[in-house]
């Protein structure tokens, strides 16, 4: 495992790493596309979701018309009151902000689907977190590394040695690694650790518990 020096920013994937974001098992906003494309298109697999690009997903969300956004949003509206953020988020959050490391959060899924995560889970701007932004709003997608270095400017950082990014996805994995960032992989529920591993992250823990206690023996502050 690389050593690392004083760390300044932490990047974390929203959906799946810090909130707990399944539904019978499955990420939500994967469950509501499946429903909605399952009625249209009832060859549509899970596997065929899990499997697809995340700018496929995306490329499906912008060519919902009206009748089938409404869908979707209703879908989304009913399983979100189950949403919880992942154990362990609140207190690494708290511990990072003691001691002054920015905490950015990046996401893949529509802005607004993120705002009503946060909104939902309580997470609000410098409380809980520094920054969020989303490849909606950049219009590119992983592995590029646009997100990490949006986050860097806006945290006033331009070395990448004193960034880390976290997540618990192959492409959120391929992103840091593509910014040249120390880059942790975080276990998963939806992806298996092979999958996590093949990405060649500097780091893996089982939880945000071990990977505090690392952080902590790191003395990176």
């Amino acid at each position: 495992m690389k050593s690392l020096p004083s760390i300044r920013l932490i990047v974390f994937d929203i959906e799946g790493t810090t909130i707990d974001n399944k539904i019978e098992g499955i990420p939500i906003d994967i469950k509501c596309l499946y429903e909605v494309i399952l009625e249209r298109n009832p060859e549509i697999s899970l596997h065929d979701l899990k499997n697809s690009k995340i700018e496929d997903h995306q490329k499906r969300f912008k060519n919902f018309n009206s009748e089938l956004l409404k869908e979707y949003w209703k879908l989304f509206n009913k399983y979100s009151e189950k949403l919880n953020e992942a154990d362990g988020a609140w207190e690494i959050f708290q511990w990072l902000r003691i001691h002054d490391i920015k905490i950015a959060l990046v996401s893949t899924i529509p802005a607004l689907i993120v705002k009503k995560i946060l909104e939902i889970i309580g997470w609000k701007m410098n409380e809980a977190f520094d920054y969020w932004t989303c490849s909606e709003l950049v219009d590119e997608w992983r592995p590029s590394p646009i997100l990490i270095k949006r986050s860097m400017r806006h945290s006033h950082i331009r070395n990448i040695s004193e960034v880390i990014k976290v997540s618990s996805s192959p492409s959120g994995i391929k992103e840091g690694k593509d910014a040249g960032v120390f880059t942790i992989a975080l276990k998963s529920d939806w992806f298996s650790d092979e999958e996590l591993m093949e990405c060649n992250p500097d780091a893996f823990f089982k939880d945000f518990k071990e990977m505090l206690g690392w952080l902590k023996l790191e003395n990176l502050v």
